[in-house]
Order: structure tokens, then C-alpha cells, then sequence
């Protein structure tokens, strides 16, 4: 079972979806950020990439030591930003922790915000979506 699938949330390809599941592990994301890359190597436009997290209850082990080495990953040329999906408290508190412990530039070159559901954020993505 892949732990962490993706897939485009239309056909335009201006937002790539990521679905983490319980029993995801710290190679399963480095192996999903160059995959990440290829995806976005065959688009000529800023991609939005959303990562749904509703379903997880659970993080692996490590949060402190990995989250650093993931936000030191170079943004690809055609990332935009990144909706982090259906985050609880739990998430959103060790979010609030990374930007307390590491440098404010490897944070804020991935433009995070949190959205509860996809329903909040699909209205204010139609215009995005619907772009050619």
C-alpha cells in the first residue's frame, strides 16, 4: 500500500493533491518529493500542491529532525504553494514549533496555509482551476 499517493485535481494541472495515510514514514515523502518534481516538470505553470492530511492520526518518529531536512528541499521553479488539508490541532501546534526553531526563509519559501476541509478552498481555487 502506498502511504503517500498523489494525483492532479483537474485536468488543467494547476494543483497537485497529496493524500497521506496512517503508516506513512519519512522515506516514503523523500521518495514522493522527487516524484513531486517529475510531475511538476511537465507543466509550464505555478502548480498549488495540496496536502490532505484529514485521515492521519499518527506522525512517524523523528517529526523534528526530518521536518527540518524537508523545508531545507529546494522549491521546484514551478511550485507555487502549499494548502495543508484537514491539519488538527496536533499538526497545526508542530507547524507553530518549526517556525519557531528554524530560520523564517526555509518556511516561508513554501507559502503554507491550512484549509479544514477541500471544501474550503475549492470555491476560492475555481478561477485558478479554470485558468488555461
Amino acid at each position: 500500500m502506498a502511504y503517500i499517493t498523489t494525483e492532479w485535481f483537474d485536468n488543467t494541472h494547476h494543483v497537485l493533491v497529496l493524500h497521506f495515510h496512517n503508516g506513512w514514514q519519512w522515506d516514503d515523502l523523500y521518495s514522493i518529493l522527487s516524484h513531486i518534481d517529475a510531475r511538476l516538470d511537465t507543466v509550464h505553470h505555478p502548480v498549488t500542491v495540496f496536502v490532505n492530511v484529514q485521515t492521519i492520526t499518527q506522525l512517524p518518529l523523528n517529526i523534528f529532525k526530518h521536518g527540518k531536512q524537508v523545508f531545507q528541499y529546494p522549491p521546484h521553479p514551478n511550485f507555487d504553494r502549499i494548502v495543508i488539508i484537514g491539519a488538527n490541532r496536533y499538526l497545526r501546534a508542530i507547524y507553530r514549533a518549526f517556525e519557531a526553531m528554524i530560520p523564517a526563509l526555509w518556511i516561508d519559501k513554501w507559502h503554507i496555509s491550512f484549509a479544514d476541509s477541500f471544501d474550503d478552498i475549492t470555491e476560492s481555487m475555481t478561477p485558478l482551476t479554470e485558468a488555461t
